[in-house]
């Protein structure tokens, strides 16, 4: 059977690290394929793509499958539970998932059911506002939502070899985290530019003109600060007086 990759379920579920990857690939390589990929009929990959794509990797011809007698919503259904139950994701990626199912309209028991993930516990990745305390145990990966500057720029510089999809995975955070990394050490990067000198005419008096507003100079009686609002509550220069000072 000719197998396929199945698209929406990638676009939910985080591709392996290159270090889980690269695990697999020496199992492989020792032991084959000991899990059969699941398959649609039409050759729709449900779970085992990284199996399946080592194998081609290594030249193994007859890759073992199962094929599943189920729709294709079935099939995404499943192939989320069987992901999620099985990849040690961090917080960040698992709230990045929770996130993309809610957009696709399913409600929070639907998802709970899914990920096998207490209802409580998706309210919690669904709070934007979540600090560090609530996070419980994470991958070291996930770097408590801090990341260092040096860390930084070395997602900036793998990006510039792979898909943010993957250097996220890598780094076990969320792929729109990777993207504000990037922009974050771009702007970081970028040099200011140089302040052009103004050429005055000569006839100027003065280079530069505070605007405070100007005040006479005696002293104002007052009991309070004057009023920082709209509109002031003590006398200002006018135009005139301004030019004859």
């Amino acid at each position: 059977m000719e197998f396929k990759n199945f698209e929406e379920l990638q676009e939910i579920i985080p591709p392996l690290s290159k270090d889980d990857y690269a695990r697999l690939k020496e199992d492989v390589k020792k032991e084959g394929i000991q899990i059969p990929i699941q398959v649609l009929s039409d050759g729709t990959v449900i779970d085992g793509l990284h199996r399946w794509k080592i194998g081609k990797e290594l030249g193994i011809k007859d890759i073992p499958y199962t094929e599943k007698t189920i729709n294709k919503e079935e099939a995404l259904d499943l192939g989320i539970t069987l992901n999620l139950n099985r990849r040690h994701l961090s917080y960040e990626q698992k709230k990045e998932i929770i996130e993309k199912l809610r957009k696709r309209g399913l409600t929070q028991k639907k998802v709970e059911s899914l990920a096998d993930i207490p209802d409580s516990t998706i309210s919690r990745l669904e709070n934007k506002n979540i600090n560090n305390s609530q996070m419980g145990t994470t991958y070291i990966s996930d770097l408590r939502y801090k990341i260092p500057k040096e860390i930084e720029e070395k997602i900036v510089e793998e990006v510039k070899k792979k898909s943010q999809i993957q250097v996220a995975s890598d780094y076990g955070i969320s792929q729109p985290r990777v993207s504000q990394i990037v922009t974050k050490v771009k702007a970081r990067e970028r040099k200011p530019e140089p302040i052009k000198e103004i050429v005055q005419p000569e006839d100027v008096k003065y280079k530069t003109i505070i605007i405070d507003p100007p005040w006479p100079i005696q002293k104002i009686e007052r009991n309070e600060r004057p009023n920082q609002g709209k509109y002031l509550d003590y006398p200002v220069m006018s135009i005139e007086e301004i030019k004859r000072s």
